[in-house]
């Protein structure tokens, strides 16, 4: 809501949502050293306050397609295709996002050194991840838009001590051209660390 000037947030439990979607999970072996994986919800929302006299309904999706592939030289490839549509709220929305990640793996010394080189990639506004969050009442629209580069290589190596997995050395070769180290790079690259 907006007084004097200014927006407030607040939270009430004032609203009714009824959500219907339907998620799908799918792995094919397409041949022995290949597989492609699906895994995607289609649904839909709606929305409605009295209270405010607000309502918003709409369709929405996500969509992870990843295919493994095993080279020749013992080397392993991967690559994960995300994309998330619109996401409506009672009173806006927020935008959807595209990005794309890919690995190229070999291990060595009998399964105990383990290297690979990752890279990773919004799709569209020049690789950088766009966010738009639209709120709109009777007496105002917010707009607020947010945009984080996303494009990293990481070379990382892990090797295996007595059946216990170490990580030994994991370097940012290359990050966003403009901002330096973002969040979203940071997250990703802590999450290939585990």
């Amino acid at each position: 809501s907006m007084k004097d000037g200014r927006i407030n947030t607040t939270f009430g439990n004032i609203a009714r949502n009824r959500k219907t979607s339907l998620n799908a999970y799918a792995s094919w072996n397409a041949t022995r050293s290949a597989r492609l994986m699906l895994n995607g919800e289609v649904g839909y929302n709606d929305m409605r306050s009295r209270e405010i006299d607000a309502c918003n309904y709409g369709w929405h999706g996500n969509l992870n397609l990843g295919w493994q592939q095993n080279l020749p030289w013992q080397l392993k490839w991967s690559s994960n295709l995300e994309w998330m549509s619109r996401r409506y709220s009672l009173q806006g929305y927020d935008s959807g996002m595209m990005m794309i990640s890919a690995t190229l793996a070999r291990s060595f010394l009998n399964d105990k050194l383990d290297v690979a080189i990752s890279g990773m990639s919004g799709l569209g506004h020049g690789g950088k991840m766009y966010w738009e969050s639209v709120s709109r009442t009777k007496d105002f629209t917010n707009i607020s838009r947010f945009i984080e580069p996303m494009q990293d290589i990481t070379i990382g190596i892990t090797y295996t001590f007595g059946g216990k997995s170490r990580k030994c050395a994991e370097k940012t070769v290359s990050d966003s051209f403009e901002m330096g180290d973002s969040r979203i790079v940071k997250q990703q690259t802590k999450r290939r660390g585990k």
